[in-house]
């Protein structure tokens, strides 16, 4: 089953557990995140929103992806994803702890109130010491992903 093109108003989709998996692998210098839901539901469409309002500041360490848990069935049972939406991070195919204001959790599955909150909790998850050199946290947001990338692309 072939990955689905995105419209404008929604993240790129993930059609299988084999897309899942070659993304989660092919993405060396981004955070990965994952929208885990059903097509037609209500909190799915209100998170695929979210991920929108925050695609344009986060392009340049987090790439932003979907997945229809009716379509891919593979990773519901490993990650219990038993909720309408499951946001989850991953950097260099592991899971990240994200902190959206109730402490860090491998996945958020309860609705956020902005994309702001969701934006602060991935630039936190990136600058964890097993992500970036412990000098470049004090350094511009901007400046240390740019310099991330350049550095890891070598």
């Amino acid at each position: 089953m072939a990955a689905r093109v995105a419209s404008a108003a929604e993240p790129r989709c993930l059609g299988s557990s084999v897309h899942i998996d070659q993304t989660l692998l092919a993405e060396r210098h981004r955070v990965v995140l994952i929208r885990f839901g059903r097509r037609g539901d209500p909190q799915t469409a209100a998170t695929d929103v979210l991920l929108h309002e925050i695609a344009h500041e986060v392009w340049l360490y987090c790439a932003i992806y979907s997945v229809d848990l009716d379509e891919v069935h593979d990773f519901t049972e490993g990650y219990e994803l038993y909720d309408p939406a499951t946001i989850m991070c991953f950097y260099r195919n592991r899971p990240l702890q994200i902190d959206v204001g109730y402490g860090p959790d491998a996945k958020v599955t309860w609705p956020l109130p902005d994309g702001a909150v969701l934006a602060d909790a991935i630039i936190d998850a990136v600058h964890e010491p097993a992500a970036l050199p412990q000098s470049a946290v004090r350094r511009g947001l901007l400046g240390v992903f740019k310099e991330v990338v350049q550095g890891l692309a070598v």
